[in-house]
């Protein structure tokens, strides 16, 4: 990569991460406006072509209009520097080193895909109508040269900004629908079970840690041998009489306490 286009994909970077927060911000504050406007044509091509069956179209909607959001001379149509027309690029750079990132950023939102532009779809040297034989789900394929042909048609920066500011408007609009899966921990020894806990107790908490341990404890005895199906614990520091709780740990099951716990940190003789 070229040291013009490193300092491109910086600026893309960039532009993107401002536009983002502006658009995070604006749905924290409760005061989300689309910014095309309510209603305008392209948001409902914009929500068909992320939510396609075509997966690459997911990158290829934010890509183009971000690249010529960044340098306006740019035609928003290509994909490669073949493209026969003024302001052709290697969109593909883009695609890979700023879109990639942010989506793996945004819990794969877009589809997890890890280089999008190496795919059939976008093997063409331009988003325009004529490649739509080659595209598989061509209605999805027309939608989005429709709205990179408004982006070009309007040859407008502000409207080029708006239009991707409301990719994005739409691309957080679907983090709602994301499931995000996290990752089992791996099993451990007890031997090792038992040090990471004497660490976490290591440091003083009043009791309030060794309490904590003790309720995993039964909440897991009771899971595994459905003994138990509720576990209740008050805050350490709080007198049993004036809590309602009859100890340091009750255990239910079947809306009657089957087990009281007192946790004492300090070793115990059986007599």
């Amino acid at each position: 990569m070229t040291t013009d286009q490193q300092e491109f994909v910086l600026k893309c970077k960039a532009y993107l991460e401002k536009k983002w927060e502006k658009v995070t911000a604006a749905f924290e504050q409760g005061k989300p406006q689309d910014p095309l406007g309510k209603g305008h044509s392209l948001t409902h091509l914009i929500r068909d072509c992320l939510t396609s069956i075509i997966k690459t179209y997911h990158y290829v909607l934010p890509t183009q209009p971000l690249a010529k959001s960044v340098s306006p001379d740019l035609d928003a149509h290509s994909l490669q520097v073949a493209y026969q027309a003024p302001g052709a690029f290697d969109a593909r750079t883009i695609a890979h080193k700023v879109i990639v990132p942010f989506d793996q950023t945004n819990h794969r939102v877009l589809g997890g895909s890890p280089e999008p532009y190496v795919n059939n779809p976008v093997r063409v040297p331009g988003v325009i109508s004529a490649y739509r034989d080659q595209q598989k789900v061509k209605e999805d394929w027309n939608k989005l040269v429709a709205v990179l042909d408004a982006v070009e048609e309007a040859n407008d920066e502000t409207f080029t900004e708006q239009a991707f500011e409301q990719v994005l408007f739409e691309i957080y609009n679907l983090l709602a629908d994301v499931v995000v899966v996290y990752p089992t921990p791996n099993r451990i020894s007890l031997d090792r079970a038992n040090y990471l806990i004497e660490q976490y107790l290591a440091t003083g908490s009043g009791g309030d840690r060794m309490e904590a341990v003790c309720t995993a404890l039964f909440q897991t005895v009771g899971d595994r041998f459905g003994i138990f199906d509720k576990i209740k614990r008050e805050k350490v520091n709080a007198p049993d009489a004036f809590s309602g709780m009859l100890a340091d740990i009750e255990c239910w099951l079947d809306d009657r306490v089957v087990l009281l716990v007192e946790v004492k940190d300090r070793a115990l003789t059986l007599v």
